[in-house]
C-alpha cells in the first residue's frame, strides 16, 4: 500500500475526475438534446427529400442524381 499522503493525493484526483465526469455527462446530455432537435429537423426535411426521391425514381433518373 502507498504512503498515506500519496493515498490522500489519489483520493483528491479521484474527486476531481468524478467532478469532470459530472460536467462531461451534463454537456453530453445537452448535446444529446440538441442532437435530437437537429435530428427532428432533419427528419422533417427528410420527408421533403423522400418525396423528391420518389418523384425522381418514377421519372427514371439514375441513383446518382438523388
Amino acid at each position: 500500500m502507498a504512503c498515506p499522503h500519496v493515498a490522500a493525493a489519489d483520493l483528491d484526483i479521484g474527486e476531481e475526475e468524478k467532478e469532470e465526469e459530472k460536467k462531461k455527462k451534463k454537456t453530453d446530455e445537452e448535446e444529446q438534446r440538441s442532437r435530437g432537435r437537429r435530428r427532428a429537423d432533419r427528419r422533417r426535411a427528410g420527408a421533403v427529400n423522400e418525396g423528391r426521391k420518389k418523384m425522381k425514381k418514377k421519372m427514371g433518373m439514375g441513383k446518382e442524381d438523388y
